[in-house]
């Protein structure tokens, strides 16, 4: 059974991730697929040849915008467009200062709503045509629309613009993380050189053989670990072990593969393969530990199937329960009932941690 690795882009959350992940597992042709949303990177078990075509086209069942490819060059493109937000931001404003001409104020609401909701009701549509499944973009597409029509113009169009904002900043650090953990694969050695028979060679760190005589020039990183065997240099080995400081090493010394060579020219003799090189066993157990997911993500995972419909539910069961039981009349309960779906739906967690984090980085410069 082969083993297929891909990078996927565009995927809007790890909720999405999941679908996906989901989705392919149910393909008979393939095995134990998984997603690691972090790392934007497909992994999955087949006994048929899959191309990156192929995949796509399962893929776009679930995620119309998702893709995969086998390089990881195509830049992530932003989910949510910052453009937008100010434009709705905008309109809003002026609907608050031509607040005394009804008509053009009314106007400017109903383009800010349009321009604000379009990603969520967009995004909220094609999860429910595609995969059948409610997300918050549906909840907060609703309590937005409700509110429109309760007239609580202003408070629909705070709760989708800090909705956004969270998104917007929880996509940049999702990126961040992704961009350290790249930055971490990079340690991996591209080439080696050899010397055999007083010549230098550059060959592929895989061809590498335990007692080849490898030459670390400066700059380079090396390859596998190794044990010095003629001159003496300083190497950084901040992306192993922390240390800031670089450290000299001399004949018989031992250096760790992924050491950067800052010094003079250095012969080592290699002490082992590379894949059982220290860089090898570092991306080995990033994959693994990546690729598990804990009893806990697990639990939410299941419990975010029916958490969102549950939600509506108890929306119209609150506005049921106090229109008839309570005498309450029903554009308050309309009103509580969305109060209800905007504190209980996830987006509420996404419009908190992102805002909180900024806020307590932004407090910590002064």
């Amino acid at each position: 059974m082969g083993k297929y690795k891909f990078h996927i882009n565009n995927l809007d959350c790890a909720n999405c991730a999941k679908k996906v992940e989901d989705y392919l597992n149910k393909n008979e042709s393939i095995k134990n697929a998984i997603i690691n949303f972090s790392a934007s990177k497909l992994y999955f078990e087949s006994n048929f040849n899959f191309s990156a075509a192929q995949v796509n086209k399962l893929i776009k069942k679930v995620e119309p915008d998702a893709y995969v490819c086998t390089e990881d060059s195509t830049p992530q493109k932003s989910r949510f467009n910052l453009k937008l937000l100010l434009l709705g931001g905008m309109l809003t404003l002026f609907s608050m200062l031509f607040q005394d001409q009804l008509y053009l104020s009314k106007l400017c609401i109903i383009f800010s709503y349009l321009v604000l909701l379009y990603h969520p009701a967009i995004n909220a549509v094609k999860s429910l045509i595609n995969s059948k499944n409610l997300n918050e973009n549906a909840l907060i597409t609703i309590s937005c629309i409700g509110a429109f029509f309760l007239g609580e113009y202003l408070e629909g169009i705070m709760v989708v613009v800090l909705y956004t904002i969270g998104k917007i900043l929880e996509e940049k650090a999702v990126n961040n993380s992704r961009n350290s953990i790249k930055k971490l694969i990079d340690i991996k050695p591209d080439f080696a050189n050899i010397k055999k028979n007083g010549a230098i060679y550059r060959i592929d760190v895989q061809r590498i053989r335990v007692g080849d005589i490898l030459v670390i020039k400066k700059g380079e990183k090396v390859p596998v670990d190794a044990t010095v065997v003629k001159g003496k240099t300083i190497v950084d080995t901040s992306v192993l072990t922390g240390e800031s400081e670089p450290c000299e090493i001399v004949e018989a010394d031992t250096v760790l593969s992924g050491s950067i060579n800052l010094g003079d020219v250095v012969e080592v003799k290699a002490k082992n393969e590379f894949a059982d090189s220290t860089v090898s066993k570092i991306l080995n157990f990033l994959d693994e530990a990546s690729n598990k997911k804990a009893r806990t993500e697990t639990f939410v995972e299941k419990a975010s199937k029916v958490y969102t419909p549950s939600i509506l539910f108890f929306s119209v069961f609150i506005v049921t329960i106090l229109a008839i039981f309570f005498t309450v009349p029903i554009n308050e309960s309309i009103h509580r009932a969305l109060t209800f779906l905007v504190t209980a739906c996830p987006c509420a967690v996404a419009i908190s941690v992102p805002l909180s984090k900024s806020l307590r980085a932004a407090c910590s410069t002064f």
